[in-house]
């Protein structure tokens, strides 16, 4: 029985708990009863609807206390695999945790001392006791192995962009900012952390004062050490938090769709914004020749752009060829392999177990 860890579940969905959410829902298709189960905390919202994966609520916490304690208990008690996929893993069973990137140890200094420590911590544990190792991209693999020497196996499995398909485009967003309403607007979708490099979108769009410069996400100050200013230039506008269906409408509508990061284990968002019909540029920087190849512009994350609507973009047919690669479906066969392959499971366990919870309504 595999036990997949729903912590995500109480988040704000950014990439990661995108990765979690469409890999589970593709899942669900692929297993017979029995052979999977969803835990989640008092804390989940958004639970998602699944025929064939069990979904339990475990325990009377959420948060940390929730992964660290209650939830490996319940594993072991019931002798489940523990499937972690966004980035962190219960210390006492790490068993297949998923490792987007390993930022807090390359550049520790964008992050909280504390919040450094525990990072540091949960790595050591997961490249020492897991038994296997899953990332989303070929660089972030190379850099495990160059700060952390796993001693089991680390498999690729790519994140993708049909989500984006399923939402739709709110043009209220442009009732909200009016200002761009003739569509004169360069747009970025990250969060306001130090990688995320917000500096160079403000000093690029304090070069070109024709055009307004836009920024959603937010800040965790639980984690990041510091955040990027966010009003030194009269055309740069940062949106905050915005819907789907708002981030969409700009993507749409936007002259281009920023990416200036410095530090990536894959960078879901310039797909998602390629979906949408949006030219792209991004950092020549981590994983983005790996991910991205030809269908994007590249700029130096070190150098603001002086001259912005000088960048000239490739085909669009280059961009469709991209999406076609990338594919949910996809990846969630290459995860079914990894958990078939390092997890023990037993359908008559899988039998008792569903007989004795209930599922979550």
């Amino acid at each position: 029985m595999y036990l997949i860890n729903g912590k995500f579940l109480e988040h704000k969905i950014t990439g990661v708990e995108r990765f979690a959410g469409e890999l589970i829902v593709r899942l669900d298709g692929m297993m017979e009863k029995g052979m999977a189960c969803l835990a989640v905390s008092q804390g989940a919202r958004n639970v998602p609807e699944l025929k064939n994966i069990d979904v339990v609520r475990v325990g009377r916490h959420k948060g940390n206390v929730w992964e660290q304690l209650e939830l490996p208990f319940y594993a072991m008690r019931h002798g489940c695999v523990l499937v972690n996929l966004c980035n962190a893993a219960p210390l006492l069973k790490p068993d297949i945790t998923c490792i987007h990137d390993i930022q807090p140890r390359v550049s520790p200094q964008f992050f909280r001392k504390m919040y450094v420590l525990w990072a540091l911590l949960n790595l050591e544990n997961v490249f020492r006791r897991a038994k296997a190792v899953i990332t989303v991209s070929r660089f972030s693999k190379s850099e495990f192995e160059k700060y952390f020497r796993p001693r089991m196996p680390v498999y690729v499995i790519y994140n993708s962009w049909e989500h984006e398909n399923r939402i739709e485009a709110d043009m209220g967003i442009f009732e909200k900012l009016p200002v761009l309403k003739n569509k004169n607007f360069y747009f970025a979708m990250s969060s306001m952390a130090p990688n995320k490099n917000v500096s160079w979108i403000v000093e690029t769009a304090r070069l070109n004062p024709d055009k307004y410069f836009v920024v959603s996400g937010n800040v965790n100050r639980k984690i990041f050490g510091r955040a990027e200013g966010t009003k030194v230039a009269e055309n740069f506008i940062f949106a905050g938090y915005v819907s789907d269906g708002e981030a969409k409408a700009m993507m749409s509508y936007c002259r281009a769709f920023l990416f200036p990061t410095f530090y990536e284990g894959f960078g879901i968002p310039p797909m998602e914004a390629m979906c949408c019909g949006a030219d792209v540029m991004v950092s020549d920087r981590s994983c983005m020749r790996e991910i991205y190849g030809d269908a994007v512009a590249y700029i130096d994350p070190d150098k603001p752009c002086g001259e912005i609507d000088n960048i000239v973009f490739p085909e669009k047919e280059k961009g469709r060829k991209l999406l076609a690669a990338y594919s949910w479906e996809k990846s969630a066969r290459r995860l079914l392999e990894v958990l078939e392959k390092h997890g023990e499971q037993r359908k008559d366990d899988g039998k008792k177990y569903r007989d004795s919870h209930r599922r979550h309504k």
